[in-house]
């Protein structure tokens, strides 16, 4: 069975049913008739995440959760579960400093390197690829149920069959693009997403708020499409990971404010104190009264 079968197995076991929390935000609302092209972030955004995030961070939740993974594929270690906790945190930490210590202000790992080097550490086993993938995804599934986002598939089939383009910049991992095509029944290609504007932070080895996703995907619409950046919207629930890079590479933005767990305001960051997104959408279906182009086929 090839590794993306059983990524996309565990992944549609795994699924949660889960529904947004309302917020206490009022939409704002208007025309934006000069966007060409609308990019997403994934978690919080497009898809419900139990941790709000891309990561849980509950310890007491991750001791169990590491054993199991482990079992899942058949390594044994004499370590604790507290203190495979603690080589877990320790590798994964290691791997943030290489690239911090190269300049990098936010930064990101490859997570199945982390399993990787943490398998070895804890058993003396040099696990497989696809032991690799399984431990990553099972881990993930167990620790950050997801679900789809209401109206996020709806949304995404309207830009496909619209003259607007579409993309995704998000602080995501290998199984992420799994997790989108699982839960929507499409494939990116034919949601109109290219490879070329699917921009995840561990292939960049850089997260957000960092800009170099976002620079990226401005230099390919320009490059591709002729799409300006402010003919650019960019759509996420967090004022400083998704809004203020986005800005910086002159996005127009709108603040995602349907979920209570993803929802970052970021009101104390000086960074956020005056960022005013362009919409507040409190649906994500809401944007289509926003772009005259969804309605424009292509």
């Amino acid at each position: 069975m090839l590794k993306t079968e059983i990524t996309t197995g565990i992944i549609s076991r795994n699924r949660t049913n889960l529904e947004p929390l309302p917020t206490d935000a009022q939409p704002i609302l208007h025309s934006l008739p000069e966007i060409r092209a609308v990019l997403f972030d994934i978690y919080g955004t497009l898809l419900i995440s139990s941790a709000g995030d891309i990561q849980l961070e509950d310890p007491d939740e991750s001791l169990n959760t590491l054993s199991r993974a482990l079992a899942k594929v058949g390594i044994s270690t004499t370590v604790s579960s507290r203190d495979l906790h603690d080589h877990y945190l320790q590798t994964l930490k290691r791997h943030q400093d290489i690239r911090r210590n190269a300049g990098v202000e936010y930064p990101e790992v490859e997570i199945r390197a982390v399993w990787r080097d943490f398998v070895k550490e804890i058993s003396g086993v040099d696990a497989s690829e696809e032991d690799t993938e399984q431990l990553a995804t099972w881990y993930e599934v167990w620790t950050n149920p997801t679900d789809l986002m209401p109206g996020a598939s709806e949304l995404l089939l309207k830009m496909a069959h619209s003259s607007l383009q579409s993309g995704i910049i998000s602080n995501a991992q290998f199984y992420t693009k799994y997790l989108i095509e699982n839960y929507t029944g499409q494939t990116l290609e034919s949601l109109g997403i290219p490879s070329c504007l699917t921009a995840f932070s561990y292939e960049y080895l850089e997260g957000k708020p960092g800009i170099s996703m976002f620079e990226s995907s401005a230099k390919c619409l320009l490059e591709l499409h002729n799409i300006l950046p402010h003919e650019t919207l960019f759509v996420g629930n967090d004022c400083l990971k998704d809004l203020y890079p986005a800005k910086k590479v002159g996005f127009r933005t709108a603040l995602f404010a349907g979920d209570s767990r993803s929802l970052r305001l970021r009101k104390d960051d000086p960074r956020c104190k005056n960022l005013k997104p362009d919409l507040v959408i409190t649906e994500l279906l809401q944007l289509v009264d926003c772009l005259p182009g969804l309605a424009t086929d292509s």
